[in-house]
């Protein structure tokens, strides 16, 4: 579908590829707030430590 989508409109499949994609990160309205991963990725890690710690505690 790609294909012919692309050869419609005179553009390479790469071409039409990423337009179709910036396109659709305007639709879904995609930014550069993406929020802070790595305090959550530390926050995360940090409770997986504890559930560790927890599961050895338990025996």
């Amino acid at each position: 579908m790609a294909e012919k989508a692309a050869e419609h409109a005179g553009m390479s499949l790469s071409a039409w590829t990423s337009a179709a994609a910036r396109r659709e990160a305007v639709r879904l309205g995609a930014g550069t707030n993406w929020g802070n991963y790595l305090t959550e990725a530390l926050a995360a890690d940090a409770d997986d430590t504890a559930a560790e710690q927890d599961l050895r505690a338990a025996g």
